[in-house]
């Protein structure tokens, strides 16, 4: 005696439903297209933007420390700067 299979009995009903579903949900109307300008390189150095800019990024700098024992005490110098003005007086501190 042969049995009857029918769709149901292999699982392939459940998938069927479940691409159909999926191919009707795919069908929404697609987004606009939509333009802006972009401002170019030069728009953007202004003098608010480029203050707005050092503000959050801060430039580099560079520190030289000392201390020099005197009888019981001691004394502390401190150079901090750019690098180009801390550099050029390191031999006056050493």
């Amino acid at each position: 005696m042969q049995k009857s299979r029918s769709f149901a009995a292999f699982g392939v009903l459940p998938y069927g439903l479940l691409a159909a579903s999926m191919m009707l949900c795919g069908c929404e109307r697609s987004e606009k297209i939509t333009t802006y300008t972009v401002p170019k390189h030069e728009s953007l150095q202004t003098a608010k933007f480029r203050a707005d800019f050092d503000r959050g990024h801060p430039k580099p700098e560079q520190m030289i420390g000392v201390v020099i024992p005197r009888g019981t005490a001691l004394w502390f110098f401190k150079l901090q700067g750019n690098p180009e003005s801390v550099v050029a007086r390191e031999n006056d501190i050493r």
